[in-house]
């Protein structure tokens, strides 16, 4: 195998190495943001749906008597 044959398959391994790791990135960039995504939308509903609570329209009265409404409905049953 002579120099010129040499230094082409280095090229040409070098290529492909460059490649897979440019596609590599781009993968793992990609589920991150997929993921980061989502969990901001899990997050975002979770405090939509903190704030639409019926609980949170209540005074603290009204929150022991269906404390203790629960609890004695449990503790009956």
């Amino acid at each position: 195998m002579d120099i010129f044959h040499q230094g082409e398959v280095l090229r040409r391994r070098k290529r492909k190495a460059t490649r897979l790791a440019w596609i590599i990135a781009i993968t793992g960039i990609s589920l991150c943001t997929l993921f980061l995504s989502l969990h901001g939308v899990v997050l975002a509903s979770m405090f939509v749906n903190h704030k639409k609570a019926p609980e949170h329209n209540t005074t603290p009265e009204e929150c022991c008597a269906i404390y203790n409404y629960t609890t004695q409905t449990v503790v009956n049953t």
